[in-house]
C-alpha cells in the first residue's frame, strides 16, 4: 500500500519537541500548526495510508475500474472484497470495531483519521449545548470554526443534491408530521413552532460543480485554502463516502491539514500504535511506548518534551487510564463523561416511494428535533448538581433542601470527582418530583444544604433543571452492491422485536422525488424491485385449497374417504384456517373451553397472528425445498394411484382425471405415504440432509444459503430507507478498565473450567504482599467447594478476574476424644484453605477496557427519538427496524463518542477538584501532556462532532502556542521567539480571513443551527404521535365500610404503564414506582338510610327502593397505584410484597373522595395466595371526614371474566402485544413465585431479564 512521504521507522531520532498521537481532525490542526511555528513535531498513526484511487475497499464489480480482469461480464462479480482493507483487525483496514460491553465502537484507522470514513458533515452544535459543564461557550468558539471550515473547503450541497429521492422524501416527511401533529392536534407556543425541522447539512466534498465563488483569497504553502486539493476529483455522487472515498472527493485532512504539516517540516510515522504513556521523575519529558507495525509490531520507544493526544475520545482516554498516573486522576474525573452522543442506526423498508439510499453522499439533508420537557409533567427528570456528597443515595430516597425543597431519587448519582467513601464526591443527581409537592425546582438554591433521609448528605450546586430533548435525524447512503447486508436489521434471528410497521398517518399523502430531470426515472426502480427476490405461494395454504375443492366434489367412496384423511390430517396438525380463528367466539354455542380463552383478547388474538406469520414465514423459507421434495414424490405418488384408478369405470377414470388429484393432491398423497406429518418433516430432514453432506462445494453453497437467510438478504429495489440519529444523552457513562478484583467477604468464587463454587470468609494474611513477579501466592479461606479445582486454571469473582488456582487443603481441628483414651481426632470444619496466583497488577497486563452506560430509563431522550422515528415510518409506509444491538442487548453502537477526560467547568485555574484538563487541554498535575481531540468534551455536542473538534483544537494549540512563545521570549531564545511569533500573527490573519469567507460563502448555509439561523434551536417541538409500547388493564372489587357493612363500596379503575420496559427497568432498582390510574369511579351505597316515599306496584303493595348510590370520578391526576413494592422479608425470612392504591375522586357538589389500600402478598400458612391477591384493605375519606376501614374484594367471576382479558398493549404489531403482555405477566407472577415459591422465583427472574429485552 501507498506510503507517500511516510518515514522510515527505524531510520529517524527518537526524540522530538512535540510529538502528536493520532492523525485525526485535532492531531492534523495541532500538527499543522506546531509545523508551521517551527516546532519540531512528529505525528504518530497507528494506521497506514490509504491512496483514495487504490487503496480503500472496493465492491469488485463490472463497472468499478479496479474490478479484477477474471470478473465475469453478466453484471456479476464472483470475486469477494478484500476484508482485509475494511477491518483493522485482519489487515490494518480502515475500519476499527471494539467491543466496550454497553458499547460497541466503530472507528476509523488511518492516516487522516475519522475524516477517511465520516460522512462529511460540519455541523456547528447549537449554543444550548454549551453548558454549565463546559469552560468554553460557543461564542468564544465562533472564530475557529470559520478557520476550519475555511481549511477543510465546507460547502452546501450543490443543486444536484437537491433532487435526490432520499432527500426529498426524508424532508416530505417531516412537512406531512407537521400537518398531522402540529398544525391539528397540539396547541403551538409559537407561530412558527413545529416537530422535525429540515435544515441541509454543510459538507467538506469537492462537488463538480464547485463552491460558490469569493473575494477572500489565502493561500499558504503553494495552495488556495477553502479549495480543492491541486489533483483531487469530484463527487460522483455514488454514496461511498463511509467506506473511503475510491474518487478522492472528500476533503480529507490528508488533502489540507496534513499537507500543511507535511510541508511545514512535520514527521510522520504510520503503523506506529501507542500503548504506553511514562513520564519522568521531573515530569519535563514523556516516553511514549510503541509497537511498530511496519516491524512485525516490534518495541518503540520515542521522547519528548510535550505530547499532544488525538487518539479519539476511546483510546486517548485509555492511554491515560493505562498510564502510571492514571489513580491521580482519577479524583478529578478520569474515565467520566462519556457519551455516545445518542447514535443509532436504523432502516426503513418497503416504502411507498423509492429512497435510493446509493445515489448522493451519504447525508444529505437533516432533521431537527428541540423539546424542553414541561416543567408540570410528574414523570420529568431533573438533573441536579451536588458538591460534598457524604454517602450515596438510593432510587426512591426522599432529599430536602431548606424548609421548602422537596424531591424523590430517580436514579443513583453520578460522579464526575472525589468519592463518597471520603465524603466529598461532586456529580450529578437524578430527581423527580415528590407526589403532591411542586417546590421542584423553586426549592432547590444553590448553596443550600441537600438532607436525604434528615442526614446531611451534600450541598445544592445549581438549581435543577430537566434535560434538552435535542437530536437530529439525518438521511444514510450505501454503495448499491452493500445495500442488501441491510437485511441483518430484519433477520429472522431477531423475531421481528425491532420491527415497527405503523399505520399510515391520518394525511396519507405521498410524494414522488421525480419532479425534475435526470437521467433516473421511477419506472427503473419499479422494473428493478421486480428483480428483488420473490417467495413462492405458502405452501400450507395450498394445502388447504386443496382440501376444500376435494369436499366440495366427490367421485364415489374412495374419494370421499380420502378427504376425510385430509381433514384427519388437519385436525391432528391443530392447524386452523385464518378465517375460523377470526370466528371463534361467534360460532362457538356452547362456549370456549380451550385454556387460551382465558388469556386477554388481545394476547390470544396476537398470538393467533403470529401462529399464522410464522407458519407463513416457515413456508416461504422452506418452499424450495418442500418444492424439489415433492418433485422426487410426484412418481411414487403417481404409482400408487394408477391401482386405484383400474377400480373404476372409464366414465369415473376420466372424472378423476379432470381432477387432477396426482398434481392437486401431492401435498396430501406425501403425507399419506409418509403416514403422518412427523413422517413428513422426517423426509424433509433428509432431504436437508441431503443436500448438505455430498462435497464441499455443495456444502458451502448450503452454507450461503443459510447466511441469506440469517441476514435476509435481499436485492435492492431502491425502496430502503437508511436512518442516522444522534442526539444528546442527558446521562453520561464511564470508561474503565477491567482491572483484577479485591476479594470482598462473602463473594463467590468459581473455577473458569470445572465450574466448582465456593464463597469467601477471610483473605489470607500473605493476599496484601504477595508478589506476582516472584510467583509468591495469596491465600483464601472458602466454604467448602462445590467440586474439585483444577490446578492451573482460573478463578473467577462474578465476570472478573481473581487469579489462577494452585492448590488447597482442607481446615480441620484436633480435640481430645475421651473414649479414646486420649487420642485426638479430627474434626473437618468443611472450609478450604485455597492457594493461587493473583492477576498482576494493571500495568503489567491489558486489561480489557469498559464502557458503563446508565440503564435505558436513565435516558429517555432514546425512546423518543425511536418514537419518531415510527412517525416517520408510518408516512412513508415502509416498515421500520432498529439497531438490533439495543433491542436484545440494550448496547449502543456509537461512531461519534466524546468524554472520559473531561475539562473542568472552571476552566484556566481547575480552582475545583472537577476537571482532568484545563481548557487548553493540559492535564491536571502533568505539564506537557495536552488532550486535544473529543475525549476532553464534558459534554455530549449532539450534532457529528467533527467541526466542533476541528474548532477546539485549533482554540488550543493557539493557546500553547501563545504560552510557548511567552517561554521562549523569557529564555532569551529571540529567534525562536520570533517565529512562533509570525506563526501566530499568520494565524490570526488565517482567522479574520476565514470570518469574511464564511460570510461571503453564507453564514447561515454554513452554520444552520447557529443564532442567526432561521433553524436554530428553540426547544417547542411536539411530542412524537406514536408512544412507547405501554399496558393498560382494568380492575373491580367490590365490599364494604365497617363491620355493618352498612355502606357497600364498589371501585372501578382502569390503569395504564405508558412505557413498559421503561417502567419494569425502574421497577427492578425501586420497587415504590408509581403507576397512573387514568379513569374509574368511587361508588358508595349507604344502606342505612331508609326512605320515606312508597312505591306502590300493580298489585297494591309497596316497596322500599334501593338508595342512590354515591358516585365520585376518579381524579387522573393524583391517582396511583404500586404494584409489587419490595417490603423485604418479614421476621421468617420470607419475601413480602405489597400493591398499593391511592385513589382521589370528585363526588356530588366536588366532595373529594380519597381512597387508601394496600394488597398484602405475603405466604402465611396454608395456600393464600388467591385471598391476598383479590383482597384490599382501604380506609375512605370524604371531604376531609375519614369514612372508617373496610375490605375490597375481586370476585373470581370478575377476575376471570372480565380483569384478565382486559389486559390490553397500546399499539396494532402483534409481536409487540405478545411481547408486553407476557413481559407484564412474568413481571406480576414472577413476584408472586418469589413470595409463594421461592424456588420457582429465581427461574421468573430469568424469563423477566430475557422478556425485558424489548421495544422501549
Amino acid at each position: 500500500m501507498a506510503q507517500g512521504r511516510n518515514q522510515s521507522n527505524d531510520s529517524v531520532s527518537n526524540r522530538y519537541e512535540a510529538i502528536v498521537i493520532g492523525s485525526g481532525f485535532a492531531g492534523a490542526v495541532t500538527a499543522c500548526r506546531l509545523a508551521e511555528a517551527g516546532i519540531n513535531v512528529c505525528v504518530l498513526e497507528r494506521g497506514r495510508r490509504f491512496d483514495p484511487k487504490a487503496d480503500f475497499p472496493v465492491y469488485p464489480k463490472p463497472d468499478n475500474p479496479h474490478v479484477p480482469s477474471d470478473a465475469p461480464t453478466d453484471g456479476r462479480s464472483t470475486v469477494q472484497p478484500d476484508a482485509s482493507r475494511f477491518f483493522w483487525a485482519l489487515g490494518r483496514g480502515v475500519w476499527d470495531f471494539r467491543d466496550l460491553g454497553d458499547v460497541l465502537l466503530g472507528q476509523a484507522a488511518g492516516y487522516g483519521g475519522g475524516s477517511l470514513i465520516y460522512a462529511n458533515v460540519h455541523l456547528r452544535p447549537p449554543e444550548h449545548v454549551f453548558d454549565e459543564r463546559w469552560p468554553i461557550r460557543r461564542p468564544e468558539l465562533e472564530e475557529y470554526y470559520d478557520l476550519a471550515a475555511l481549511n477543510l473547503g465546507v460547502v452546501t450541497p450543490p443543486a444536484e443534491c437537491a433532487d435526490l429521492p432520499k432527500r426529498v422524501q426524508l424532508e416530505h416527511a417531516a412537512t406531512e408530521l407537521e400537518k398531522q401533529h402540529v398544525g391539528s392536534a397540539v396547541t403551538r407556543k409559537r407561530d412558527d413552532s413545529g416537530y422535525l425541522r429540515p435544515l441541509v447539512p454543510p459538507l467538506a466534498v469537492n462537488f463538480p460543480a464547485g463552491p460558490p465563488p469569493t473575494s477572500v483569497e489565502i493561500r499558504r504553502h503553494g495552495r488556495l485554502l477553502g479549495k480543492p486539493h491541486e489533483g483531487q476529483s469530484s463527487c460522483d455522487l455514488a454514496g461511498n463516502c463511509c467506506l473511503g472515498c475510491p474518487h478522492g472527493a472528500k476533503n480529507t485532512l490528508d488533502f489540507n491539514y496534513l499537507a500543511r504539516a507535511e510541508a511545514a517540516g512535520a514527521a510522520v510515522r504510520t503503523l506506529v500504535e501507542v500503548v504506553g504513556i511514562h513520564r519522568s521523575a521531573d515530569r519535563k519529558t514523556t516516553t511514549l511506548a510503541c509497537r511498530d507495525h511496519l516491524s512485525n509490531g516490534a518495541s518503540l520507544e520515542l521522547e519528548a518534551d510535550n505530547v499532544f493526544l488525538c487518539a479519539g475520545a476511546v483510546n486517548t482516554t485509555e492511554l491515560i487510564l493505562r498510564s502510571s498516573f492514571a489513580e491521580d486522576l482519577k479524583k478529578h474525573g478520569l474515565g467520566t463523561h462519556f457519551h455516545p452522543n445518542q447514535d443509532s442506526l436504523s432502516a426503513i423498508f418497503e416504502c411507498d416511494e423509492p429512497q435510493e439510499l446509493d445515489r448522493g453522499p451519504t447525508i444529505t439533508s437533516t432533521l431537527v428535533y428541540d423539546r424542553e420537557p414541561p416543567k408540570d409533567d410528574p414523570a420529568t427528570h431533573w438533573r441536579m448538581r451536588f458538591t460534598g456528597g457524604r454517602f450515596a443515595p438510593s432510587p426512591g430516597d426522599e432529599i430536602r433542601c431548606g424548609t421548602k425543597g422537596r424531591a424523590r431519587v430517580a436514579a443513583p448519582a453520578y460522579v464526575f470527582a472525589g468519592s463518597f467513601a471520603e465524603e466529598n464526591a461532586t456529580g450529578e443527581l437524578t430527581l423527580t418530583r415528590w407526589p403532591g409537592d411542586s417546590s421542584l425546582p423553586k426549592g432547590f438554591t444553590k448553596g443550600e444544604t441537600l438532607l436525604i433521609d434528615k442526614r446531611d448528605w451534600a450541598q445544592a450546586d445549581g438549581e435543577p433543571s430537566p434535560p434538552r430533548h435535542w437530536f437530529l435525524i439525518q438521511d444514510g447512503g450505501l454503495p448499491t452492491p452493500f445495500e442488501p447486508t441491510l437485511g441483518v436489521f430484519r433477520s429472522p434471528l431477531w423475531l421481528g422485536r425491532n420491527g415497527f410497521r405503523e399505520k399510515r398517518g391520518q394525511s396519507g399523502a405521498k410524494v414522488s422525488a421525480y419532479s425534475g430531470g435526470g437521467d433516473h426515472h421511477e419506472s427503473d426502480h419499479r422494473a428493478a424491485a421486480t428483480k428483488r427476490i420473490g417467495y413462492a405461494a405458502l405452501p400450507i395454504e395450498a394445502l388447504t385449497d386443496l382440501f376444500a375443492g376435494l369436499t366440495r366434489r366427490s367421485a364415489g367412496a374412495w374419494v370421499n374417504e380420502l378427504s376425510e384423511r385430509a381433514l384427519q390430517l388437519l385436525r391432528e396438525s391443530d392447524f386452523e384456517p385464518r378465517e375460523s380463528l377470526e370466528h371463534d367466539d361467534e360460532s362457538s354455542d356452547t362456549g370456549d373451553d380451550r385454556p387460551w380463552s382465558l388469556l386477554p383478547d388481545q394476547l390470544a388474538s396476537a398470538l393467533r397472528e403470529l401462529k399464522g406469520q410464522t407458519l407463513d414465514r416457515l413456508g416461504l423459507e422452506s418452499e424450495s425445498i418442500v418444492a424439489s421434495f415433492v418433485n422426487q414424490a410426484a412418481d411414487r405418488l403417481s404409482d400408487q394411484l394408477d391401482p386405484a384408478l383400474a377400480k373404476f369405470g372409464k366414465s369415473d377414470q376420466q372424472y378423476i382425471s379432470d381432477l387432477h388429484l396426482a398434481a392437486r393432491g401431492l401435498r396430501l398423497g406425501v403425507q399419506l405415504l409418509w403416514g403422518s406429518q412427523a413422517g413428513m418433516a422426517r423426509a424433509i430432514g433428509e432431504e436437508v440432509l441431503s443436500r448438505l453432506l455430498p462435497g464441499g462445494g455443495e456444502l458451502m453453497e448450503a452454507g450461503v444459503e443459510l447466511l441469506k437467510w440469517v441476514l435476509d438478504y435481499r436485492l435492492g429495489d431502491g425502496r430502503t430507507a437508511m436512518l442516522l440519529s444522534m442526539g444528546l444523552d442527558s446521562a453520561p457513562g464511564t470508561l474503565e478498565l477491567e482491572l483484577p478484583v479485591v476479594p470482598e467477604l462473602g463473594g463467590e468464587i468459581r473455577g473458569a473450567t470445572s465450574g466448582t463454587r465456593a464463597f469467601l470468609l477471610t483473605v489470607g494474611p500473605t493476599e496484601e504482599n504477595a508478589n506476582v513477579e516472584s510467583g509468591e501466592l495469596a491465600t483464601l479461606v472458602v466454604t467448602r467447594a462445590t467440586g474439585e479445582l483444577t490446578p492451573g486454571e482460573a478463578l473467577w469473582i462474578g465476570s472478573r478476574s481473581l487469579g489462577v488456582f494452585r492448590h488447597a487443603r482442607a481446615l480441620s481441628v484436633s480435640a481430645s476424644d475421651a473414649q479414646r483414651d486420649g487420642e485426638e481426632s479430627q474434626f473437618d470444619l468443611g472450609l478450604l484453605e485455597l492457594h493461587y496466583t493473583p492477576s498482576p497488577d494493571v500495568h503489567s497486563i491489558s486489561a480489557p477496557l469498559r464502557a458503563n452506560l446508565p440503564p435505558a430509563c436513565d435516558t429517555p431522550e432514546r425512546a423518543i427519538q425511536e418514537r419518531a422515528l415510527r412517525d416517520i415510518a408510518s408516512v412513508w409506509g415502509g416498515e421500520l427496524r432498529t439497531d438490533p444491538q439495543w433491542t436484545f442487548l440494550k448496547r449502543r453502537v456509537t461512531v461519534h463518542p466524546q468524554g472520559g477526560c473531561p475539562m473542568g467547568p472552571t476552566g484556566e485555574t481547575l480552582e475545583s477538584q472537577e476537571g482532568v484538563t484545563d481548557k487548553g487541554g493540559e492535564l491536571r498535575g502533568w505539564p506537557g501532556l495536552y488532550v486535544m481531540d473529543a475525549a476532553a468534551f464534558p459534554g455530549p455536542v449532539g450534532s457529528n462532532p467533527s467541526a466542533t473538534i476541528a474548532a477546539l483544537a485549533e482554540y488550543k494549540v493557539e493557546k500553547f502556542l501563545r504560552a510557548f512563545h511567552e517561554d521562549l521570549k523569557g529564555s532569551g531564545a529571540s529567534g525562536r521567539a520570533a517565529t512562533v511569533g509570525a506563526a501566530l500573527s499568520s494565524v490570526a490573519e488565517e482567522r479574520e480571513r476565514a470570518g469574511d469567507w464564511v460570510d461571503e460563502r453564507g453564514r447561515e448555509a454554513l452554520d444552520p443551527l447557529g443564532p442567526t439561523a432561521s433553524k436554530s434551536s428553540r426547544g417547542d417541538s411536539v411530542e412524537p404521535a406514536h408512544r412507547p409500547v405501554g399496558i393498560e388493564f382494568e380492575e373491580k372489587m367490590v365490599g364494604a365500610l365497617g363491620l355493618t357493612r352498612a355502606r357497600e363500596v364498589e371501585l372501578d379503575l382502569k390503569v395504564r404503564i405508558e412505557d413498559l420496559a421503561g417502567y419494569l427497568e425502574r421497577h427492578a432498582r425501586d420497587s415504590e414506582v408509581r403507576v397512573p390510574i387514568v379513569d374509574g369511579s368511587i361508588k358508595v351505597v349507604d344502606r342505612s338510610k331508609k326512605r320515606t316515599r312508597k312505591l306502590v306496584r300493580g298489585n297494591g303493595s309497596a316497596a322500599e327502593p334501593s338508595p342512590p348510590p354515591d358516585i365520585a370520578k376518579v381524579d387522573a391526576k393524583d391517582s396511583y397505584m404500586i404494584i409489587m413494592a419490595d417490603r423485604g422479608p418479614d421476621l421468617s425470612g420470607r419475601e413480602v410484597r405489597q400493591i398499593r392504591y391511592y385513589v382521589v375522586a370528585k363526588g356530588s357538589q366536588n366532595a373529594k373522595y380519597i381512597l387508601r389500600g394496600s394488597k398484602n402478598i405475603q405466604d402465611d400458612p396454608g395456600f393464600d395466595a388467591w385471598e391476598d391477591t383479590t383482597t384490599l384493605n382501604f380506609e375512605l375519606e370524604i371531604a376531609g371526614e375519614t369514612q372508617g376501614k373496610g375490605k375490597l374484594r375481586l370476585p373470581a367471576a370478575e377476575f376471570f371474566g372480565s380483569q384478565l382479558r382486559s389486559f390490553r398493549a397500546d399499539t396494532d404489531d402483534p409481536i409487540r402485544q405478545v411481547w408486553a403482555l407476557a413481559s407484564f405477566g412474568t413481571f406480576f407472577f414472577g413476584n408472586l413465585a418469589e413470595v409463594y415459591f421461592p424456588g420457582v422465583g429465581k427461574l421468573t427472574k430469568l424469563g423477566a431479564s430475557a422478556m425485558g429485552r424489548g421495544h422501549d
